[in-house]
């Protein structure tokens, strides 16, 4: 019961604000028309844009999507190959000869990687990877200048 209350006062404000909007205001906050949409870097849009059938769309649709869930396919088998190739550096070894306090030698195996810091280390390069593949993918996009996304990508 309470909780019905708390919900009420705190949107109560906004709840009045939107009923007492004046025409005017409304009809200042028209949309400007929208921009064109720029020919994609690997699924490029088809011409015509504009005045399509339904079977048109769903088609077109039907190939994005078809294409989409190819590259996801892609980025899957890569991400396999990643995550056995960092378990191959992980799981290297070498062997140490040590002696015994009686003077005599002997040969232990030890991992050349610490697996806290490897894993780490490869986590950090592969959870930054995407964005540093988008910004290369803008930057041959737009003909090798920094586009919106870039800079905000790396920075961020």
């Amino acid at each position: 019961m309470i909780s019905k209350w708390v919900l009420i006062i705190l949107f109560l404000p906004q709840i009045l604000s939107e009923t007492n909007l004046s025409k005017t205001a409304l009809e200042s906050e028209k949309c400007s028309p929208a921009k064109p949409c720029l020919p994609g870097l690997i699924l490029p849009v088809w011409e015509p844009q504009n005045n399509l059938t339904l079977s048109t769309k769903i088609f077109r649709g039907m190939i994005y999507l078809a294409g989409l869930l190819y590259m996801f396919l892609g980025v899957s088998i890569v991400a396999d190959r990643f995550m056995a190739a960092i378990e191959v550096i992980t799981s290297q070894e070498r062997e140490v000869t040590l002696k015994k306090i009686t003077g005599e030698p002997y040969t232990i195996l030890i991992r050349v990687w610490n697996e806290t810091v490897s894993n780490l280390t490869l986590m950090a390069l592969g959870s930054s990877a995407p964005e540093i593949l988008l910004s290369v993918i803008e930057i041959f996009g737009n003909g090798f200048e920094a586009g919106d996304l870039g800079p905000s990508t790396i920075v961020g």
